[in-house]
């Protein structure tokens, strides 16, 4: 769900911005909003119309794949830092006390110095000449765009392990994924004692394989089209399936979301304008500023079918 006071922040910041009042785009998207009834004659005109472009921006971040699967944190710090903790033994007490196990910990760091993002940029003939459908199609792509780069970014670190996995390696499957390796992905990171497997990630081949396993189907409890539509398969066996065009046709990962790849987030999608009369250039950027990194590769079972 959009959060609404995060989109009427970040409007009331970017509508003090005399460079975003004053940009051809947003005096454009205010005009098509009045035109078409989209906003009022009101006086509020400026910021309904902001609320609006930025809303369609998040829709497009929010919208476009699902990143269920990875552990999100947020900072406001140049680094950052999760720590990974050992289970620790519990013991009979003997002698008035217990046995001393001191819980280790390991960190995994966090450099954030990178920003993802995408600038949009339009001539001053289809300002001119762009409906507010087209501009909002196009806004709305931006954000996708962004959506697209997190999932590729969590995808990456997992696709380039090879030996430190649950298991030990990548599982050579089938040329079409059998009910049974399914479930031996399962178990790799179930008998690692990393936590059973929530989540598994998968490429669309894959995804149309499973459902094609009466097994598979048998064990979805949605109950409703949400397995068609959204490309995310809820089963019986605590495990959600979720299908990613960004996967290998032949991957698939099966893994714990509280310990297989994490994202951290520094700064959330912001919007900036341009203007470059001079090259016919008008637009907006819209970036965030994020970083992943896999925590725990032994929550991570990785298989791949014969293609």
């Amino acid at each position: 769900m959009i959060d609404k006071k995060l989109v009427e922040s970040l409007a009331a910041k970017n509508l003090q911005n005399p460079a975003w009042r004053a940009s051809s785009f947003f005096r454009k998207a205010c005009a098509e909003a009045k035109l078409l009834g989209n906003v009022s004659d009101d006086g509020t005109t400026d910021a309904t119309a902001m609320n609006e472009i930025l809303n369609q921006i998040l829709i497009g971040v929010e919208g476009y794949a699902n990143l269920d699967w990875v552990k999100q944190y947020t900072t406001d710090k140049p680094y950052f830092s999760v720590p990974i903790g050992d289970i620790g033994v519990a013991t009979t007490m003997s002698g008035g006390t217990f046995t001393d196990d001191n819980c280790d910990a390991t960190n995994v760091d966090f450099d954030l110095d990178e920003e993802w993002g995408i600038k949009t940029t339009w001539s001053r003939s289809h300002l001119e000449d762009a409906s507010w459908d087209v501009l909002a199609e196009q806004t709305r792509n931006a954000g996708a765009a962004i959506k697209r780069k997190m999932i590729d970014e969590c995808i990456a670190p997992i696709a380039a392990l090879t030996t430190t996995l649950a298991g030990g390696g990548i599982v050579d499957l089938s040329t079409t994924i059998t009910w049974a390796e399914f479930l031996s992905l399962l178990a790799r990171v179930d008998t690692e004692g990393t936590g059973p497997a929530d989540y598994a990630v998968c490429s669309p081949a894959i995804y149309w394989q499973l459902l094609a396993l009466d097994q598979f189907v048998n064990s979805l409890y949605a109950g409703s089209d949400e397995v068609m539509r959204t490309g995310v398969a809820k089963t019986m066996l605590g495990v959600t399936v979720v299908r990613d065009s960004g996967m290998e046709a032949d991957a698939i990962f099966v893994l714990n979301k509280a310990k297989a790849i994490g994202l951290v987030t520094r700064r959330g999608v912001t919007v900036e304008p341009f203007e470059h009369p001079e090259d016919n250039e008008y637009g907006f950027i819209a970036s965030t500023r994020a970083k992943t990194h896999v925590l725990v590769p032994k929550s991570i079972a990785v298989g791949e079918t014969t293609v």
